[in-house]
């Protein structure tokens, strides 16, 4: 849990949260934020 969220996430998550930290231009942050928001969920 964080800041009252609850994330359910996989390998997937693990990967681009991976990307993000060694080379933050290969991700698309939009995208990135859709997909966080998906598998959030407020408690």
């Amino acid at each position: 849990m964080m800041n009252g969220y609850t994330f359910d996430y996989g390998d997937e998550i693990r990967a681009l949260l991976h990307r993000f930290a060694t080379d933050e231009a290969a991700v698309d942050t939009d995208t990135a934020v859709i997909y966080f928001r998906a598998c959030a969920r407020r408690n």
